[in-house]
């Protein structure tokens, strides 16, 4: 009997970051007997610089197909025959919240939440002091 394969390959790896790219999880790609277990192909990535480059975009490149399943989740009931029930509404708002949420960790400066400060009024000034130090006084002899 013939274990997983461990051994990487071109068209192996390759075959892995085209599903990636089609939106699919690592975990669902390693999933059949056909292919590496995902700590074979963690252990890919850490010996393999391209292909850890390669896996990186793949990922960016998901995040970029869960972008446009968000609208045809959100558009699915506009154009069929089908109605919007409520049990299917919110199965659409957690599916469209979990790809957000996913966008949004995996690609943060993309997709995450954007951080803005804003200071506004006015400070005043009640008192400015300055302090001269010797650096001689303070040595002991």
């Amino acid at each position: 009997m013939t274990g997983r394969p461990t051994d990487y390959t071109d068209d192996k790896a390759n075959a892995i970051l085209a599903m990636m790219v089609e939106g699919m999880s690592l975990r669902k790609i390693c999933a059949p007997d056909d292919m590496p277990d995902m700590s074979t192909v963690y252990r890919w990535m850490s010996r393999n610089p391209e292909f850890r480059n390669n896996y990186a975009r793949a990922q960016q490149d998901r995040t970029t197909v869960f972008a446009e399943e968000l609208l045809e989740i959100a558009d699915q009931y506009d154009k069929s025959e089908e109605a919007a029930t409520p049990d299917l509404v919110q199965r659409a708002r957690l599916r469209i919240d979990t790809r957000k949420w996913l966008m949004s960790k995996m690609d943060p400066k993309r997709f995450g939440d954007k951080v803005e400060t804003v200071l506004s009024g006015s400070v005043e000034v009640q008192q400015v002091r300055r302090t001269v130090v010797d650096p001689k006084k303070d040595e002991a002899p």
